[in-house]
């Protein structure tokens, strides 16, 4: 199955935000790096390395997308090569996208503009990008709640309270409540940056100002 733009099976980014920044507050809490909010957005590397991706919030409603997914990724090596980059927005920063499609591969590259996820053309015959594969884990709250590494009902509880992004320290406590090996202060810096905590803001980054050359 191939994940399209076109189709409405892929969430607008602030849903994806979301379920992706709880997976990373599970992982901050518990020391690991597989999924975490940094300075440049929310980022997800599969423990398997199979599948990685980035998405990055943008001022004025926009989002960036991309990633791989090493097995489904067919654009990776595809012949003749596809440019992910062609008909793609002035905004998007395409020299960063560039060198990283020469240093680690890139699969999908998808931007959210007036309400909808937008991408480059691909060749007339079917070409599966890896999308689906790739970003799978945050397509719905079972997800998150199935694959977390807390009870589920305190997880499901916690994604509730991230949705309306009014968590606080005691949601946090309440989300590791039992687990002696829990960072609760790693875990509530996680969700300030991630913009889940009363208070806070989603991390939106500003627009380019100028297409690189």
């Amino acid at each position: 199955m191939r994940l399209t733009l076109d189709s409405e099976e892929l969430d607008p980014p602030e849903t994806l935000w979301i379920r992706g920044a709880v997976r990373a507050v599970d992982d901050a809490a518990l020391g690991a790096q597989d999924v975490k909010v940094d300075d440049d957005g929310l980022e997800w590397n599969g423990p398997d390395g199979i599948r990685k991706w980035r998405l990055i919030l943008i001022e004025g409603n926009r989002a960036l997308l991309y990633g791989h997914h090493v097995f489904d990724s067919h654009t990776l090596n595809h012949k003749p090569a596809i440019d992910l980059l062609a008909d793609c927005p002035k905004w998007l920063p395409v020299q960063r996208l560039r060198s990283l499609m020469d240093e680690t591969g890139i699969g999908f590259v998808y931007w959210w503009v007036n309400g909808a996820w937008r991408y480059s053309d691909y060749p007339g015959e079917f070409v599966d990008d890896g999308l689906y594969g790739g970003v799978q884990d945050v397509t719905s709250d079972q997800f998150i709640v199935d694959y977390g590494s807390q009870d589920r009902g305190r997880l499901t509880a916690f994604l509730e309270r991230a949705k309306r992004r009014d968590v606080d320290e005691a949601a946090v406590e309440a989300l590791f409540s039992g687990s002696d090996r829990a960072d609760v202060a790693a875990a509530l810096a996680c969700a300030r940056r991630a913009g889940l905590v009363v208070g806070s803001v989603l991390p939106y980054r500003p627009v380019p100002r100028r297409r690189p050359r």
